[in-house]
């Protein structure tokens, strides 16, 4: 599946979950994720991940210390998106007041995510981490979020 990867900033990049590296699937084979909210420690991680769920979509924050140090936001339909970007306006509108002319880049594609760092001191190594995690974590919480709205 294509998948949209937005960050906060406008870097985008489509992706390809068939790209994700078979030692991610391997160390999360034993984590089953469901479509909840619910915060999952992860072992051998120096984060832990706290997915909340919405009909429209989902949101889960990458945390260091019990604080969100990256929050994504995930769209599964085209017929969702206006409601998700709505969450990624409300971060950059926090971070306007330091950079007046931060805007949210509009998505091109129904199933997007969108990265948005909240705290400027992750280490580059844990951020390129969470970037190997994240479209994993998107493509769970889609299959997740297909079976949910089946039934």
């Amino acid at each position: 599946m294509k998948v949209e990867h937005i960050t906060l900033g406008g870097n985008a990049v489509i992706r390809d979950t068939a790209d994700i590296f078979d030692t991610t699937k391997r160390f999360f084979s034993t984590i089953d994720m469901a479509y909840e909210s619910k915060l999952y420690t992860i072992p051998k991680l120096p984060f832990k991940i706290k997915v909340s769920a919405a009909p429209e979509g989902a949101l889960f924050d990458i945390q260091i210390g019990g604080n969100p140090s990256i929050v994504n936001v995930c769209c599964f339909a085209d017929i969702s998106s206006k409601e998700m970007i709505k969450y990624v306006d409300q971060m950059c509108s926090m971070f306007r007041m330091f950079i007046p002319s931060l805007s949210v880049t509009e998505p091109v594609t129904p199933q997007w995510l969108y990265s948005v760092i909240m705290d400027p001191k992750i280490s580059p190594e844990v951020a390129k981490l969470a970037g190997e995690v994240e479209l994993y974590i998107y493509e769970r919480l889609y299959v997740a979020w297909k079976k949910k709205n089946q039934k």
